[in-house]
């Protein structure tokens, strides 16, 4: 008797994702808020894709920001309604750079 060996196939059945983020390391340091907000935008943007991607809407946003000294700063907060629209998403973001 052998323990352990199963040949049936394997089935696999992806599940939509709980939540949905994006962290960047970035190659160096950021000068301006400018900069920092452009930055900021494409998260956005790459995040928001995958929301309407995987059908999904967002309700609470978070940005943690981490220094090169490794201070972090964040800020969560919830939405009035779900949505997975980049403009409203990046709006609420934004002020944590401001």
């Amino acid at each position: 008797m052998l323990i352990g060996i199963d040949n049936s196939e394997v089935i696999f059945e992806p599940e939509k994702p709980k939540s949905i983020g994006n962290s960047v390391t970035l190659p160096r340091d950021i000068k301006t808020k400018q900069e920092l907000k452009e930055i900021a935008l494409s998260i956005t943007e790459q995040v928001c894709y995958r929301l309407r991607k995987n059908d999904l809407l967002a309700n609470v946003v978070n940005v943690q920001l981490r220094t090169k000294d490794f201070v972090d700063t964040s800020h969560q907060r919830k939405l009035d309604t779900s949505v997975s629209n980049t403009k409203i998403i990046y709006r609420c973001s934004g002020r944590v750079i401001r």
